[in-house]
C-alpha cells in the first residue's frame, strides 16, 4: 500500500475541499490525517454546523478517516485507494461501545 502525503497548513474542512477539487480526489480514495487534525476537522464541523459529524464523514463525497497506519504527520495529508482501507461501519455495529 502506497499513501501519497502532501502537506496542507493549515488543514481545515476548507483547505481539505480545495485539495480534493485542485488534485481531482475520486470517491475511490480515501484521506487519511493524523489523529490531531482529524480531531480539529470534527471539532471544526461541531463549531461551524453546531452538530457533530455524522460518520463516515465525508467531503464532496471523498471519506476522510484518522490514520489507521500512523504513517501521516502533523499538517499533512495522506490519500490511499480505498481498497486498502476496509473499516466497514455498518459491520458489527452492535459490538460498539456507546456512551
Amino acid at each position: 500500500m502506497k499513501i501519497q502525503t502532501s502537506r496542507l497548513k493549515p488543514i481545515t474542512i476548507k483547505s481539505i475541499r480545495d485539495y480534493i477539487l485542485d488534485n481531482e480526489v475520486g470517491v475511490d480514495k480515501v484521506i487519511i490525517l493524523n489523529k490531531y487534525n482529524f480531531d480539529d476537522i470534527i471539532l471544526e464541523h461541531l463549531e461551524f454546523y453546531k452538530s457533530s459529524a455524522t460518520f463516515p464523514y465525508k467531503i464532496i463525497g471523498v471519506l476522510i478517516e484518522e490514520d489507521p497506519f500512523e504513517k501521516v504527520s502533523l499538517n499533512s495529508i495522506g490519500v490511499i485507494n480505498d481498497y486498502d482501507y476496509d473499516f466497514n461501519y455498518n459491520e458489527d455495529s452492535e459490538n460498539f461501545n456507546y456512551y
